[in-house]
């Protein structure tokens, strides 16, 4: 089994895959705001305990999305950028302190390139969102099920559970090869 973490400050999405075929886990985790960090990383640590209890044996890679890099000068982005870097270590410290295996971290962008999603130039970052959710939806059909708001966007989370499944897939092709 491969899982699959899309980290954030605000919520993570959480991914157990069987088999390149078969969602074990499609899930995610919303921190309240108001929660620190310590908080945040205190809730992440024990829905990881509770998959644990369950996969731990079964368990043979861990594939997280690295934390980005850029900052835009001039704007809170930097700070923003230091926190997400701490709590991906946090969360990363924790997956290998729960599990015993070290996660691979691997950029979001060739993740979803290597499992086969290509994006047009030009496309909106939400575009991009939509055509990842789309994306796992045609792979998974009724594994993974999709929900739009009275709006016509994709429910909140969706796209971090989709994230999650890319990177749980991108686990499951790596070993195959």
């Amino acid at each position: 089994m491969i899982l699959g973490c899309d980290i954030s400050t605000s919520k993570c999405g959480i991914a157990l895959l069987e088999n390149e075929n078969n969602i074990v886990i499609s899930d995610a985790i919303v921190f309240d705001s108001k929660f620190s960090l310590n908080q945040k990383a205190k809730q992440f640590h024990e829905y990881m305990n509770n998959i644990s209890v369950k996969y731990y044996n079964k368990i043979e890679s861990i594939i997280v999305e690295e934390p980005l890099f850029a900052v835009a000068f001039g704007s809170g982005a930097a700070w923003s950028t230091s926190l997400l870097q701490r709590f991906n270590g946090m969360t990363t410290y924790i997956l290998y302190n729960i599990f015993d295996i070290e996660p691979e971290l691997i950029n979001p962008n060739k993740c979803r390139s290597l499992v086969g999603i290509k994006y047009n130039k030009g496309m909106t970052k939400k575009q991009k969102k939509d055509m990842v959710i789309e994306f796992i939806q045609n792979k998974f059909k009724e594994q993974f099920k999709t929900e739009r708001t009275k709006f016509g966007n994709y429910k909140p989370t969706l796209d971090d559970k989709a994230d999650a499944l890319v990177l749980s897939l991108y686990g499951c092709y790596k070993k195959i090869k």
